[in-house]
């Protein structure tokens, strides 16, 4: 499964850069995607379990869109996460007959997360900045703590929609909605988030990309 995560970076970073940016200084074909610092937040089913929601932070997301087809990457070099829910602990009680269950929380730093995904209001040839697009993530290269941790992923696919600002060649999520399957530390979850730049917002707001 590793293997194939890999095989999906690479294929997103080497491959898929370098045609984009030919196309765009053949035909202006392409669109810059920016976005400065989203705030998401999250949640899982089914519950209780260790993985219930979240709340992350990415910085910096840079991506590019094919103006016509709709066929998109980006890529966010830092994401902040944390993850919370509940486990069982090592105390049985006796009048349950079960483990006492305690909560759980899991922070840390994500440095290779990558996006790609299918704007199908652009490939409907309609100009509009609200977008449907089904989407596929990776997070990788995580660091828990002062130690990178090599073996461990999320996996995210399903669709997402929101609302985008920007001018022609430069836009930005506003707004994002998000729903699908994950796949975090070993378990499948069906997974519902939002998003929000409130800095790209305010800049955006105030003219500066157009």
């Amino acid at each position: 499964m590793r293997k194939i995560l890999s095989l999906f970076v690479l294929i997103a970073l080497i491959a898929v850069f370098p045609v984009f940016s030919q196309e765009y200084e053949d035909g202006g074909q392409m669109q810059l995607q920016l976005n400065f610092m989203n705030v998401s937040f999250g949640a899982y089913l089914p519950t209780p379990g260790k993985h219930m929601f979240d709340f992350g932070v990415e910085i910096m997301k840079i991506g590019m869109e094919h103006r016509y087809t709709g066929f998109g990457i980006d890529f966010t070099p830092i994401r902040l996460f944390t993850v919370s829910g509940i486990g069982p602990s090592t105390y049985y009680d006796y009048t349950y007959d079960d483990y006492y269950y305690m909560d759980s929380t899991d922070a840390g730093f994500s440095f290779v997360n990558v996006s790609v995904y299918f704007n199908l209001i652009k490939s409907l040839g309609i100009s509009s900045d609200f977008f449907i697009a089904p989407f596929a993530t990776l997070n990788f290269l995580f660091m828990d703590g002062q130690e990178f941790s090599f073996d461990r992923y999320i996996f995210t696919a399903g669709l997402r929609s929101g609302i985008r600002g920007g001018s022609r060649d430069v836009k930005y999520d506003i707004f994002t909605i998000e729903a699908g399957f994950r796949y975090i530390d070993g378990e499948g979850k069906f997974y519902f988030g939002i998003k929000y730049d409130a800095m790209m917002h305010q800049l955006g707001s105030q003219g500066l990309f157009y």
